[in-house]
């Protein structure tokens, strides 16, 4: 995640893979910033998930 300050508009560059690009919901609360995003769940057979 890249954020910086350009004049008076902040920028704010993040990688997300997998996620569906109109899922993303960006939103400011009293000076904190929040990011939310729905990930497509890979359905592969026969696999152990360890971390995700």
């Amino acid at each position: 995640m890249d954020l910086y300050r350009s004049g008076d508009h902040y920028v704010l560059h993040a990688d997300l893979p997998g996620v569906d690009p109109g899922s993303v919901e960006v939103g400011v609360d009293g000076g904190i910033l929040t990011v939310k995003a729905q990930r497509s769940w890979r359905t592969e057979h026969d696999v152990q998930w360890l971390a995700f």
